[in-house]
């Protein structure tokens, strides 16, 4: 089975679609790109459907969103109806498509923006059964994707460089008066996930109410790379499908 990609060449302008088109090429073996369909190919794949050409092999374009105005709308309508099969970038655009040959494919980000994520407690790192700063080293272990940090004994004037070298700040504990952690980091810039304790209601953060919560917020948080491999075999098993006549 072979399966081409089609996109622009690398410039300023479809920098995006060509990344795409390379990042599945290194998963799919055999694979091939170029800025035009091949006809010796099973399938080509359309980075996006405005690369779309009718031919002898299975299409599939990619529909990254649809515009208002007309032709480009008519554009998006055409090949919606004329491709063999459709891929969404996301829901929305999924349901524009026909929902009988229409799927979402699962599209990652390139590894340079790829980091540990750093969740930072403003308490000490010290038993105190209602600050339950266990939770976090619980996180740590269960997501060796992200890094937790106290700041208990943070100086104070060094306090507001702390929370800058945070991605989030975390409160743990079932039973505050604040905490001061919450407006802080707010006003750092700073997301606050958090139980809903104290004065937490009063700002715009992100509650969960059990560790099992906590777990599910933070591991949505997690970007991982393997959402590239879901993507690949996606695009593998649709030509499969579509090969089998199915």
């Amino acid at each position: 089975m072979k399966i081409n990609f089609v996109s622009p060449d690398a410039t300023t302008d479809y920098n995006l679609l060509y990344r795409w088109a390379k990042e599945f090429r290194k998963r799919i073996p055999g694979s091939t790109r170029g800025t035009q369909p091949d006809n010796q190919a099973d399938a080509n794949v359309f980075f996006n459907y405005a690369l779309f050409r009718p031919g002898k092999t299975i299409t599939i374009p990619v529909f990254t969103h649809r515009e208002k105005d007309m032709p480009l709308s008519g554009i998006f309508d055409s090949v919606a109806k004329n491709c063999d099969w459709c891929f969404a970038q996301c829901q929305k655009t999924l349901d524009l498509l026909p929902p009988e040959k229409s799927s979402i494919l699962s599209i990652g980000i390139d590894k340079q923006f790829l980091k540990k994520l750093r969740f930072g407690l403003p308490t000490q790192n010290k038993s105190s059964g209602r600050k339950r700063f266990e939770w976090g080293k619980r996180l740590q272990t269960d997501f060796p994707e992200i890094e937790i940090v106290f700041g208990g004994n943070i100086l104070f004037k060094d306090m507001p460089a702390w929370y800058d070298s945070l991605d989030y700040v975390l409160i743990t504990a079932d039973n505050e008066g604040g905490p001061l952690g919450v407006p802080e980091g707010i006003a750092r810039g700073k997301t606050v996930i958090t139980t809903d304790v104290g004065w937490s209601c009063k700002y715009p953060v992100i509650w969960y109410k059990s560790y099992e919560e906590l777990s599910a917020v933070i591991n949505r948080l997690i970007i991982r790379d393997e959402v590239w491999d879901r993507g690949a075999l996606q695009i593998i098993g649709i030509v499969r499908q579509l090969l089998k006549g199915e």
